[in-house]
């Protein structure tokens, strides 16, 4: 009896530690969590990355609403979205928010007959974005097309909507490895992004690789874009719908300059090429820029734009739209 005691006080006086450290370990989490969703959010009803509606109640394809019917009234001016993850919103929780449906709405302070239908799936490149052109985009009739542009848009992708991630590039891994848990995670929890932005990042720093690759001449990726783009507008032209072509920079730290900005040279070569494609060439970078804030204020908690930036590109692209008068219910023949 006296031994069963004895080992009873020394499993207590092992328990009651274990005990106090996990519970503090779990008050540190829930703390984090709510600091970083009290200084990362605004709205504090929209903290979770709980889409608004559910990704759940979204269509096959993957769009980020409903699209409309394909048969469109002849008083509406259609315009169609194509692009990656910062057309589709990821981080953002509201529709209303990304800069598709921020355009509408700004535009039909202008124009009561206009319609934006966004086609954009996350990691898409503009390889893919050609495709869904071709196969699906072109079903609605749209009156014009915006191409949103990202700096990993050369990535390897192909027919049939194949494609690679940024880890090809850089060969980094998530804290937990790609599947339900990281999904779960990356859905619902500030702290688990902001540690698994600042983990794939010392593993992107520490690779010795960034996105100048993609855009070396001989490389494939870069070939392919740049002949998806001139396909794209070809193929607008055909059809007499303008486009317009919008670059998104990278939200790396810090108040940016032309000059200290890392990929400026990278914006000038792809804005050329969009140019010589035929688009009207709108890049964001300039606006940011101009806005003279540290580039982080522009980023969601893992580097996508935020609620902030989707505004800006709605204003910018509203400006080019109208500046160009590409507003008008009569296709060019």
């Amino acid at each position: 009896m006296v031994r069963l005691y004895v080992i009873m006080g020394f499993n207590q006086r092992i328990l009651i530690p274990v005990i106090l450290l996990v519970s503090s370990c779990i008050l540190f989490v829930a703390c984090a969590e709510i600091v970083l969703r009290i200084t990362n959010t605004d709205d504090k009803e929209n903290a979770l990355f709980e889409y608004s509606p559910p990704k759940t109640q979204r269509q096959l394809r993957s769009y980020r609403k409903p699209a409309p019917a394909q048969v469109k009234e002849p008083h509406i001016f259609r315009i169609l979205t194509l692009g990656d993850s910062l057309t589709w919103g990821d981080k953002v929780r509201s529709d209303s928010d990304v800069w598709p449906y921020v355009l509408e709405h700004k535009l039909k302070k202008t124009k009561a007959d206009i319609e934006v239908i966004n086609i954009a799936v996350m990691g898409f490149t503009t390889v893919n974005e050609f495709e869904l052109l071709i196969r699906a985009g072109w079903a609605f009739d749209p009156d014009l097309i915006i191409l949103q542009f990202c700096l990993n848009d050369p990535l390897p992708s192909g027919k049939n909507f194949t494609r690679v991630g940024e880890d090809w590039m850089y060969k980094t891994k998530n804290l937990v490895p790609v599947g339900r848990g990281h999904v779960f995670l990356s859905s619902h929890s500030y702290l688990y992004n902001f540690i698994n932005d600042r983990y794939k990042a010392l593993q992107r720093n520490n690779s010795g690789k960034d996105y100048n690759m993609l855009y070396k001449d001989d490389f494939s990726g870069w070939k392919n874009s740049k002949a998806a783009l001139k396909a794209i507008n070809a193929s607008a032209e055909k059809k007499g719908v303008k486009a317009v072509f919008v670059m998104f920079p990278s939200f790396v730290s810090g108040i940016q300059t032309k000059d200290s900005y890392p990929y400026t040279h990278l914006h000038n070569k792809v804005t050329e090429v969009a140019k010589d494609s035929g688009f009207y060439v709108l890049d964001m970078l300039d606006k940011y820029i101009a806005e003279g804030k540290d580039f982080e204020y522009w980023r969601a908690i893992d580097g996508h734009p935020n609620e902030a930036a989707h505004e800006l590109a709605a204003e910018a692209i509203k400006e080019i739209i109208l500046k160009e008068n590409l507003i008008s219910n009569q296709k060019s023949l």
